[in-house]
């Protein structure tokens, strides 16, 4: 809350990686185990660059269509 907060008062973009990350996490089919998107709890691995990636890519304004063209 406080980072929209502040975000908002100096008119600037919010990348809300948390946000994303708690929506993927939602979607972890109860099965799988491990870490999804670190390779140790800590340290993104490939699956969580992209979807940092991804978060930014739309924050600034990059079309979904651009940002899958780079896949």
């Amino acid at each position: 809350a406080a980072m929209k907060k502040i975000a908002t008062a100096k008119k600037c973009q919010l990348a809300d990686l948390h946000a994303i990350f708690l929506k993927a996490l939602a979607g972890k089919p109860a099965d799988a185990g491990g870490n999804m998107f670190t390779s140790d709890g800590v340290h993104m691995n490939g699956a969580g660059d992209l979807l940092m990636a991804e978060g930014i890519l739309k924050t600034l304004g990059v079309p979904k269509s651009k940002i899958n063209a780079t896949k």
